[in-house]
């Protein structure tokens, strides 16, 4: 009987730690709410307030010029304004952008009702500047059409001069439907203004032939799915070679719907990038409460998430919250491009990208063939998933809380990373051995060894990594720590 006693007492006494142990991996949580509200600020100054461009173009790299100019700039060098692209038609980023076409308008259409908006968009011709005047414009009805062919050398092109001149209302299901080539979405702060979450799916929804769709420097808040990328027709087309770049995505609560609540929803499309991008807020409060800050899949192929700052909890908490996905929660086979799901997405790339703060894993593999998982800092969350025998990927050089956890027969090849898989059982943090400072908001590693880099991987920053660099997605002129956070 002492014997029994004894054992619970011990049993009491463990689970009294164990309690403890939750109780204080929440209260180190904590500073990350004030930390990333910072870094949040900063990282998308540019997009969101111009006192803060010096110090977010450093972070971006989005180089010398930001785009928050208004009439006082029009003197300035605004070659930063234009759109480029590939001698492929494939639209570049920023840091790529070097002895790309980079097209002039050849039409500048300025508009200032919502009326005058649509009748442009329709009536547009390749080559159109779009240009919306400053003002609070609310839509109802049925979505903006942006059906017209744009061409690589002449791209059509919605925008205004700052962001914060013009908001964008929309109730609507979906906002700009883009089935037309080469579109261009610019400096635009575009919010779901519907009575039910569920009447409010897509800020924009790109399909079938809306191949070199750009959407750059854009604030989108408060859909279920702010992007979405699907197939479209008989036989069912889908989208290739889009760039997303420099915006933010965010929610200001919870999405109380059944409906899939993903930012950046893609499937079946080819070459689809999603760079420097603040992903903040995802919650879906309905059905199976899961969602994801953004995934591509069915039979996707070539795609790229870089460089971008993922926060799953930053003002709001509570659902089933996952990171960067590639495979997502799977695709039927009718909506799958070529019409079967062999694996859920090819070739795809997870890089340099900061997550923080997932309940769930900041990275999801399903079905993801010849993945690369490479140079990602994790703040936590549960680490990294891969899911069914179709995965096969590489992980490396990354800096993650939680463990790297191949199940259903997944492949996942460890190429050397940073983590602690006691320390993710006990639901304790890793970070803080290499990154000290990371519940303040500072990302520099101390202490990470050297590994050898592919050729033209770039930093958190957009800097170019040389041939052999630390762990993580902070290089050595990397230093996204933002003013405010000491």
């Amino acid at each position: 009987m002492r014997y029994l006693v004894g054992l619970m007492v011990v049993a009491g006494l463990a689970l009294v730690g164990f309690v403890a142990m939750l109780g204080a991996q929440f209260v180190t949580q904590k500073p990350f709410s004030e930390a990333v509200k910072s870094i949040l600020a900063s990282r998308a100054g540019t997009i969101i307030e111009p006192e803060f461009g010096q110090t977010a173009r450093a972070v971006l790299g989005a180089g010398p010029a930001a785009e928050n100019f208004g009439p006082a700039g029009a003197t300035a060098d605004r070659s930063y304004d234009k759109t480029c692209y590939s001698t492929e038609g494939v639209p570049l980023a920023r840091t790529d952008a070097t002895g790309g076409l980079c097209p002039e308008a050849l039409r500048l259409v300025t508009v200032a009702s919502p009326d005058m908006l649509r009748a442009a968009m329709k009536g547009a011709q390749p080559g159109d500047m779009i240009r919306i005047m400053p003002g609070t414009y609310r839509m109802k009805g049925y979505a903006l059409p942006a059906a017209a062919e744009g061409r690589a050398d002449a791209p059509i092109t919605v925008m205004t001069d700052r962001m914060g001149d013009v908001i964008l209302e929309f109730e609507l299901a979906e906002g700009f439907a883009v089935t037309g080539a080469y579109w261009v979405f610019r400096n635009l702060d575009i919010v779901g203004m519907c009575p039910n979450d569920s009447s409010c799916e897509h800020a924009v929804h790109a399909s079938g032939p809306a191949r070199g769709l750009v959407i750059r420097n854009n604030r989108l808040r408060d859909f279920n799915s702010q992007l979405k990328i699907n197939g479209r027709g008989d036989p069912r087309l889908f989208p290739d070679d889009m760039l997303v770049e420099g915006n933010s995505f965010i929610d200001s609560r919870p999405r109380n719907t059944g409906y899939p609540v993903t930012k950046v929803d893609a499937v079946g499309t080819s070459n689809l990038r999603v760079l420097g991008n603040v992903i903040a807020d995802f919650a879906k409060n309905g059905a199976d409460f899961r969602s994801y800050a953004g995934f591509s899949k069915g039979n996707s192929r070539g795609s790229r998430f870089e460089r971008n700052l993922v926060i799953c909890e930053w003002q709001h908490s509570g659902g089933d919250r996952i990171g960067l996905s590639l495979g997502g929660g799977g695709t039927k086979e009718e909506y799958c491009r070529d019409g079967a799901c062999p694996v859920e997405d090819r070739d795809g790339l997870i890089r340099a990208n900061i997550v923080i703060g997932c309940g769930e894993v900041g990275i999801y593999l399903r079905k993801a063939g010849g993945a690369r998982v490479d140079h990602n800092l994790l703040v936590g969350t549960r680490g990294i998933d891969g899911r069914f025998a179709e995965t096969d990927a590489l992980i490396s050089s990354n800096i993650l809380d939680g463990r790297v956890l191949a199940w259903k027969g997944a492949t996942l090849r460890d190429g050397g990373n940073l983590q602690s898989p006691w320390r993710a059982a006990r639901l304790k943090q890793l970070s803080p051995d290499y990154i000290p400072f990371a519940t303040r908001g500072e990302f520099n590693p101390f202490g990470v060894p050297a590994v050898k880099t592919e050729p033209g991987t770039r930093d958190f920053c957009g800097t170019l990594l040389p041939p052999e660099s630390q762990m993580g997605p902070i290089g050595e002129t990397c230093a996204p720590d933002m003013p405010g956070l000491r």
